[in-house]
């Protein structure tokens, strides 16, 4: 009998098992790096083992074309539907993101959100600090590849390549109604349910998300880390701390700290620019710069190299995002808002790394050349407590030691005593008078 009821439940819960389906979600966050790329990759690999569709909920201004580029090849190798869902309220998908969710065979957008502005940039003009418009090439061969990616993925090829020539920048209610996106959701629930049953962009039949289970995938911390060491401000902050801190350390050597605070810096700032993908000439010169505050710092006057190194510093932060107009060397697909704060960024960083270098540095330099006081001259002056009566003799405590101590006049336990003169190993103190 047993056996008979463990059968029976055994056939009725094949069904159940059976028809389990899974809708994986993976977060893109921030700029779009080489370990986004992974991220998606791991993503798509996951959803294409044991799931029905994999959504990406993306918030970003953009990030390196190189890796936004394998991001779309990963999605178009896909077998399962690649769903992108700009969320939450206040996300976007600017620049490379855009690219990406054209890509994908459905897009969403939550409420206060946009996607659009793919406008390409070749960077900054060192000489004015002003952003360089790409050429003309440039902009043909971007708004061809968002064309294509429209016209693969059954989106109006028109309206897309206005993302790119016009710099076009849309709010879920007109993207829906120009036909950039499929729907609008409040939420990944919201989002699943409007989805079930609507055509696939770029791909054979309809979405099948009745009663599925939705799994976070989530990014490990090698990758969080990651993402949040190649935040390019993050990366250019660290690279001038690094300099400054074993600038620092070598001109005040015995104290170790900002050396080892500045090479582990450093080391960061160097492997997140392994990621980011700086421009080295642009590295060098920041370099160059601060070797001319150093070595101005190193002469009797204030003056010409001081003026060098902030010119120097300034032209090289500038070089750090900035291409030559080929097309493969556009590094970043990016807002151009991100060019304008990382801008500020500069400007700022080069006024403290002038007030540091002028101020601050010449006085540890000073303090150095400085001839240390010990002994004799060290104690005296030096305000300590009685610790004892001093009638003529006594001990105090001074700078955290006990010394024999001897006064020409009483002075009782607990008084402030002021050191006068060294006799060996005996001081002599007196009242201290407050002034």
């Amino acid at each position: 009998m047993k056996k008979i009821i463990l059968v029976v439940l055994l056939v009725l819960l094949i069904p159940t098992i059976a028809s389990s389906k899974t809708v994986y979600v993976v977060k893109v966050e921030g700029e779009i790096g080489l370990a986004t790329q992974q991220i998606v990759s791991k993503a798509v690999e996951r959803a294409n083992t044991d799931g029905v569709a994999l959504i990406i909920e993306m918030d970003t201004p953009g990030g390196r074309g190189d890796a936004m580029m394998e991001i779309i090849k990963t999605i178009d190798s896909s077998e399962v539907p690649i769903i992108v869902f700009v969320s939450p309220k206040g996300a976007i998908a600017a620049s490379a993101g855009t690219y990406i969710a054209m890509a994908s065979n459905l897009i969403a957008m939550a409420p206060s959100t946009s996607i659009g502005a793919c406008e390409p940039i070749l960077g900054y003009d060192p000489t004015t600090g002003q952003i360089i418009e790409a050429p003309e090439k440039t902009i043909n061969f971007y708004s061809s590849y968002m064309r294509s990616l429209a016209e693969s993925h059954e989106r109006d090829p028109d309206e897309a390549e206005k993302f790119v020539t016009e710099n076009l920048s849309l709010t879920p209610k007109s993207a829906l109604e120009k036909g950039m996106i499929e729907l609008q959701a409040d939420n990944l629930y919201d989002l699943i349910e409007k989805a079930d049953g609507m055509k696939l962009k770029g791909m054979e039949g309809r979405l099948d998300l009745k009663e599925v289970d939705i799994k976070i995938l989530e990014i490990s911390f090698k990758d969080k880390f990651i993402i949040t060491l190649t935040n390019p401000n993050l990366a250019y902050f660290l690279i001038t701390i690094g300099i400054l801190g074993l600038f620092l350390g070598f001109t005040t050597p015995g104290w170790h700290v900002p050396e080892t605070i500045g090479a582990v810096c450093l080391v960061l700032g160097i492997i997140a620019q392994g990621y980011i993908g700086f421009n080295l000439g642009g590295f060098l010169l920041i370099g160059l710069g601060i070797l001319f505050f150093v070595i101005e710092l190193l002469t009797p006057t204030f003056g010409l190299f001081t003026i060098a190194g902030i010119a120097s510093f300034f032209f090289g932060s500038m070089f750090l995002f900035s291409g030559t107009g080929d097309i493969k060397d556009i590094k970043w697909v990016i807002s151009r808002e991100f060019y304008v704060q990382f801008r500020y960024l500069i400007l700022i960083t080069i006024a403290c790394v002038a007030i540091f270098f002028v101020f601050g540095i010449s006085k540890a330099i000073k303090l150095r050349k400085t001839k240390p006081t010990t002994g004799r001259e060290e104690m005296l002056g030096a305000i300590g407590t009685t610790d004892t009566k001093i009638d003529p003799e006594g001990q105090i405590l001074v700078r955290g030691e006990r010394w024999n101590v001897y006064s020409d006049k009483k002075i009782k336990k607990g008084e402030k005593v002021e050191v006068i003169d060294v006799d060996g190993l005996t001081l002599k103190v007196k009242k201290h008078e407050r002034r």
